[in-house]
């Protein structure tokens, strides 16, 4: 990309052969195929992204480095760096993002849950922790085209795997694998408590 920033002295002088383009050019506005006059970015323009008819300076790259803005689910200066805890104490849908790097805990649960997995994908993973103690159950319920290996057993396309009483501290964790050439199950290994397979 070639920008030509033009001074007082620059603009004095004439536009085309023996002039600041030498061998000829335009007048016009610079762009991503052909040198012009451009207009510098301000901090502003350069921190929110929005202007297409200007050219940043490095004191603009310093500015937007000061305040780059959300990153995935990260804010500047709130990074997470633990692992985000999801509390579920009734029968739902579980999103992508709630099945990747999470742990998800019955925290609060008074009645039967079953927690419906999304499509098992490259990276997703979790855990399971009871935080509350209840004569209640807590499954977890895959995809129809997915099936669950429990401990090493595989089980059956669309069949949960749970705990029949929730009680505190019995946990399990799942690993989405690659089980066929664009097939993906899960691996569920009980860590603690009495987890089987429908």
């Amino acid at each position: 990309i070639a920008v030509v920033v033009l001074s007082e002295i620059a603009l004095a002088q004439p536009i085309g052969p023996g002039g600041i383009y030498g061998g000829g050019g335009s007048s016009g506005s610079a762009s991503t195929s052909a040198a012009g006059i451009a207009e510098l970015a301000t901090d502003e323009e350069t921190v929110t992204g929005s202007a297409t008819d200007k050219v940043t300076t490095p004191a603009n790259l310093t500015a937007k480095l000061a305040a780059p803005g959300a990153i995935g689910e990260t804010t500047p200066g709130t990074i997470r760096s633990l692992i985000k805890e999801i509390v579920k104490t009734a029968s739902g849908n579980l999103a992508a993002a709630e099945v990747s790097g999470t742990i998800i805990n019955n925290y609060g649960q008074t009645e039967d849950a079953t927690l419906a997995l999304p499509t098992a994908a490259s990276g997703m993973s979790f855990m399971v922790v009871c935080g509350t103690t209840v004569a209640k159950f807590m499954r977890l319920d895959p995809a129809g085209t997915d099936l669950i290996y429990l401990d090493g057993v595989a089980g059956t396309d669309g069949k949960y795997v749970g705990i029949a009483s929730a009680a505190v501290g019995a946990a399990i964790s799942f690993v989405a694998i690659q089980t066929g050439e664009s097939a993906y199950d899960w691996v569920a290994t009980s860590i603690s408590g009495t987890w089987a397979a429908e």
